[in-house]
């Protein structure tokens, strides 16, 4: 199953969020499969003259994320919960000293999971009138002034690791820890309907008084540019967050076979080249006349132009099984890759569209005539990935991956140059009326999973304006057919 999320980052950026879950005991490999549809208006002037792969993945940006445990807060404290476990292995290493890493992502794992627990909490609270009452308002703050004295009853054993290994996991995680709680408490604390409230303000209060000692720096000031709070904070959520996130090496896509077609191609152009060389004047050519030396050159232009025409062509042909683009995906610690991505980018015609995806598209123009071939270009991204199913990789939660994808679309400006454009009007003495030029940009995705023949299909409207996204409009959602009665057609 894939849950997909879609949103806007800046005036520029916006982000695809694909959640995926699989059976933890069954799945040996995770596979899903992406394919994009983007229908560009000409007058972006987005098409293969003026637009290349190159370009295209310069504007990606691709990251695969594992997510969090899911907890109760009560299971950090109680008896063999997961802090107690903790412990009992942090007593372990004072006896066999750690890996660097497997310390600070014991701790960063416990950090990560506290901070999801507390956020569904909250969001529990919020979400449901029935669930906010003084006494699951008490329960809460309960359970998180016992799980943060859980934590920090280890800071004596952690302390005395880490002057074995040099390394301030303890610190940086018992900091964004309070980070997380002062935020969440906050939350709660700016909701109207909220019983308890003087008590919640106390446990921010303390919090803030905690990090007051023991992290002035992270402290914000009123009234001042507080740049050097908000780069600590950044700093350090990305240290946190870097035990989720998996490490991606881009490499070209299928080197060898490419490597291989060339040199049959060259192989055939060199062979054509010495045949007509040896079979000019019945192969005696010690004495090389002005006609043999002219066929001889005219032979090597034959082969150098035969091997670059043939070049392209063998590509066409191939494209279907050579990605532009091949991304091994790494997990710290391991160093065998735990899985791999492969991505294409092209241009493609009106005709080269699968029948559901034109059907999808037909529903776009209903009111207006256009979407024909001479109105758009169609740009499609493909993208493959494949993860191993490897023990402790993956937390046993619902969805466990997140595949992050954001498209830059600067490159879409380039050619807008106008905000707005006067409208046409009746009478000569009438105000001219002024629109906003915005351009559609229509994305078609499909998803498959698992090699399986239902394919699920999501229809995005992106309206642009001069200044970039101005709207994301999901025109139709992602939704996996049941049964096996699914569309069965291939995928590009």
């Amino acid at each position: 199953m894939i849950k997909e999320s879609l949103k806007i980052h800046g005036h520029r950026q916006f982000e695809i969020k694909q959640r995926v879950s699989f059976d933890h005991a069954k799945a040996k490999n995770i596979k899903y499969q992406v394919e994009t549809y983007f229908f560009l208006p000409v007058a972006l002037q987005i098409n293969p003259q003026s637009y290349s792969a190159k370009e295209f993945q310069k504007s990606l940006k691709n990251y695969v994320r594992l997510s969090p445990a899911t907890h109760k807060l009560k299971y950090f404290y109680k008896k063999k919960g997961l802090l107690e476990k903790l412990s009992n292995e942090l007593k372990d290493w004072l006896v066999n000293t750690p890996e660097i890493e497997s310390y600070e992502n014991a701790l960063k794992r416990a950090a990560l999971t506290y901070k999801r627990s507390i956020r569904l909490a909250v969001k529990s609270l919020l979400k449901a009138p029935n669930q906010k009452t003084e006494e699951n308002v008490q329960q809460l703050l309960v359970d998180i002034e016992k799980t943060i004295q859980a934590y920090r009853e280890l800071e004596a054993v952690c302390r005395a690791i880490e002057g074995k290994i040099v390394s301030k996991a303890y610190e940086h995680c018992d900091e964004y820890i309070s980070w997380v709680t002062t935020f969440y408490l906050r939350k709660l604390i700016t909701e109207r309907a909220i019983p308890c409230r003087a008590g919640i303000s106390n446990a921010w209060r303390e919090e803030i008084n905690y990090r007051e000692e023991k992290y002035p720096e992270s402290i914000a000031k009123p009234g001042e540019s507080n740049e050097k709070v908000l780069h600590r904070w950044s700093s350090l959520r990305r240290y946190i967050n870097r035990y989720l996130f998996l490490d991606i090496n881009h490499r070209k896509g299928a080197p060898l076979l490419l490597h291989t077609i060339y040199a049959a191609i060259a192989a055939i152009s060199m062979s054509i080249t010495l045949f007509l060389m040896l079979n000019i004047r019945g192969g005696q050519y010690a004495d090389i006349s002005i006609k043999v030396f002219i066929a001889m050159v005219l032979a090597y232009i034959f082969r150098d132009r035969f091997k670059d025409i043939s070049k392209r062509r063998m590509q066409l042909w191939f494209q279907r099984w050579l990605p532009d683009r091949k991304l091994l995906i790494y997990k710290e610690g391991v160093k065998k890759p735990i899985g791999i991505c492969k991505e294409s980018f092209r241009f493609i015609s009106h005709s080269a569209l699968p029948d559901d995806v034109k059907a999808v598209h037909q529903t776009t123009n209903e009111d207006f005539f256009t979407n024909n071939d001479r109105d758009e270009d169609i740009l499609f991204y493909k993208k493959e990935v494949q993860l191993n199913n490897q023990p402790n990789l993956f937390e046993k939660t619902r969805f466990p991956i997140a595949d992050i994808t954001r498209f830059n679309i600067s490159d879409y400006l380039r050619y807008i140059d106008i905000a707005f454009e006067e409208l046409p009007f009746l009478e000569e003495d009438e105000t001219p009326v002024l629109g906003e030029k915005i351009y559609h940009v229509y994305m078609i995705r499909r998803i498959r999973l698992n090699n399986n023949h239902n394919i699920a299909t999501e229809l995005v409207r992106l309206v642009i304006n001069v200044d970039g996204i101005k709207r994301l409009e999901v025109l139709k959602s992602l939704d996996f057919p049941s049964g096996d009665d699914g569309s069965s057609q291939d995928l590009q």
